[in-house]
């Protein structure tokens, strides 16, 4: 039987999006293998009611490491290196506490539903604006073969070029 980072006891293998992980019937926290939760956050079979997911989203983002997170001594279970803390993505606000061998994750409780909700509305939002996205690719390319045609590559008029890349860019953000 897998032990607790958190000194709890046994972890019970459980089943979740398919996924076989470790839950500590005491704390809740999880342990996810390596690979594990892109597993999950791409399966989608779990759902929540528009109410918990915009309370969830609503509570998420800032950046850093609160302290009483990065004086946590949890350790892999595998190798048994330190599982130092950090902001999932940099900015969700969802601290999670991985091998930095690459062996697995630590998630508190209610971190792992947390942390799909987060990415699945990402990934929505990609697949929404991903035309726009196609549409602004083909546009840069033809700008490129026309510069290219020109054997304007290099030098101040290729500088125009990466100035239309960046202008487009930014009239798409507003």
């Amino acid at each position: 039987m897998v032990e607790c980072i958190n000194g709890c006891g046994g972890m019970a293998p459980t089943h979740y999006e398919g996924v076989e992980i470790d839950v500590c019937g005491t704390c809740s926290g999880v342990w996810l293998d390596f690979g594990e939760l892109t597993e999950i956050v791409e399966t989608r079979d779990a759902s929540w009611s528009a109410n918990v997911i915009e309370k969830t989203l609503a509570s998420l983002g800032g950046k850093g490491v609160p302290a009483e997170e990065r004086e946590r001594e949890l350790t892999c279970r595998v190798c048994s290196l330190a599982l130092p803390a950090s902001n999932y993505q940099t900015n969700s606000g969802v601290i999670v506490n991985a091998c930095p061998d690459g062996h697995g994750v630590w998630l508190d409780s209610g971190e792992l539903e947390t942390l799909q909700i987060y990415m699945e509305r990402w990934q929505d939002i990609a697949a929404r604006d991903s035309g726009q996205y196609q549409d602004l690719l083909r546009q840069i390319e033809a700008d490129y073969a026309e510069k290219e045609k020109q054997s304007l590559r290099e030098g101040p008029a290729y500088f125009d070029f990466i100035n239309i890349f960046i202008n487009r860019l930014i009239n798409l953000m507003e």
